[in-house]
């Protein structure tokens, strides 16, 4: 458990950041969750939101005969930037990432997800 949350929290490093989560699909159960001493935000709700999201999104696929499974998206807001990856190595799992849009770093942000992606152990 102390390696993805030593992984996690350099997501905190990034311009802009506001918060994150690694949650559960099944549960919308917050793994760990990471919130800016700046900042109030209430990191498990909205996890949970996406969590449920991400469920109708695949059920939706599943109905029109898609098979696909989710991996990503993106929504963008006049302030801010909200990123959900799934984990490709644990399909049950995904990091959910908040940040100011006049801050991020896209190119800085990905590549640091890919890594710790790539390096968490669950």
């Amino acid at each position: 458990m102390k390696t993805f949350k030593t992984d996690l929290i350099q997501l905190a490093s990034l311009e802009g950041y506001i918060a994150c989560s690694l949650v559960r699909f099944d549960t919308g159960e917050c793994m760990y969750k990471h919130v800016s001493p700046k900042e109030t935000f209430n990191i498990q709700l909205t996890s949970a939101y996406y969590n449920e999201l991400i469920k109708l999104n695949q059920k939706n696929m599943k109905t029109v005969n898609l098979d696909n499974n989710f991996s990503s998206f993106t929504l963008q807001t006049n302030k801010h930037v909200h990123i959900i990856r799934a984990i490709k190595n644990n399909p049950f799992v995904f990091i959910y990432l908040l940040i100011r849009k006049n801050e991020i770093d896209s190119g800085k942000t990905f590549k640091l997800l890919g890594t710790i992606e790539k390096k968490l152990k669950l």
